[in-house]
């Protein structure tokens, strides 16, 4: 996580919660992020998956 804090920009925040990290971009999204998934994956030594807000709740529900 350090190493994500001193990547991330000011707008930006990050949660680790168990085994997922959430970050809230902020307004830049995405594609004005340092927190690349090359950054992310060597960071925290595992290869990771993206989803944003709107997938997730709908994957909630459909399981729901």
């Amino acid at each position: 996580m350090e190493a994500l804090e001193q990547r991330r920009r000011p707008a930006e925040r990050l949660a680790l919660i168990g085994n997922d990290l959430w970050i809230d971009y902020g307004q830049g999204g995405v594609h004005s992020t340092r927190l690349t998934k090359t950054v992310l994956d060597r960071a925290l030594a595992v290869a990771g998956t993206a989803r944003n807000l709107r997938t997730t709740r709908r994957l909630i529900d459909l399981t729901g």
